[in-house]
């Protein structure tokens, strides 16, 4: 368990929770990677500049894509020395997404608000795939990752990105805990990471592998 009090106390993964993972280079090529179906159902959770966007409905095809997002970047004061203005071309945030997007909007769907709130409407194990870019912070965190679970198929995928505890800004991130305490306690299983030059790197998990598991030792068990 971590005993640092910037964080809650959270597990520390083992090798079975990474049994059979893989290694990536870029997320971009983790996507791909990936065993989602064509013209399946994929959500992005913050969605900030498109870039990512693009590279999931490019790679993955979705018949449905949900774009979920605030949009307040435009309020942005200094984003790495960056005002709203500058990163959304003058434009809203939520505008500045559309323009972006627009080769795709026969697929895509916005859906803007706080994620914790707009997310519940999406709860019904049908997505194949939810990326987790949001809040950072533990909490927000926490509520993302349960919800983006409830909206997955069995054989679905959530993907989290920047596993890492500390930004190069010294934010203080809450995916490790929240990701770790996931896996560790039985609902989900590392499939894979995706390296990143800064460091800014992705886990995918998956809850089929380890359901399978369970299943696996409670039939032994069975037969005892």
């Amino acid at each position: 368990m971590s005993m640092d009090t910037r964080w809650p106390p959270y597990p520390a993964l083992s090798a079975e929770h990474v049994q059979g993972a893989t290694l990536y280079a870029r997320r971009a090529d983790q996507i791909a990677g990936l065993p989602v179906p064509k013209s399946g159902k994929v959500a992005e959770i913050g969605v900030w500049r498109a870039a990512f966007s693009k590279v999931l409905v490019d790679t993955l095809k979705p018949r449905q894509f949900f774009a979920f997002d605030i949009f307040t970047g435009r309020l942005e004061k200094d984003w790495n020395g960056m005002t709203g203005h500058d990163l959304f071309d003058g434009l809203t945030h939520r505008q500045f997404y559309e323009r972006e997007m627009a080769p795709y909007r026969d697929v895509t769907t916005i859906v803007e608000g706080s994620s914790s709130e707009t997310m519940r409407a999406y709860t019904d194990h049908s997505f194949d795939l939810v990326y987790v870019d949001g809040n950072h912070y533990c909490d927000f965190v926490k509520v993302d990752a349960a919800l983006g679970a409830e909206m997955l198929k069995n054989t679905g995928f959530l993907v989290f990105n920047d596993y890492m505890l500390i930004d190069h800004n010294h934010a203080n991130y809450g995916i490790v805990p929240v990701v770790n305490d996931m896996v560790v306690n039985g609902r989900g299983h590392v499939v894979g990471f995706a390296l990143d030059q800064n460091l800014y790197c992705d886990m995918p998990c998956s809850g089929a592998p380890l359901q399978g598991l369970r299943n696996r030792v409670s039939s032994r068990r069975d037969r005892r």
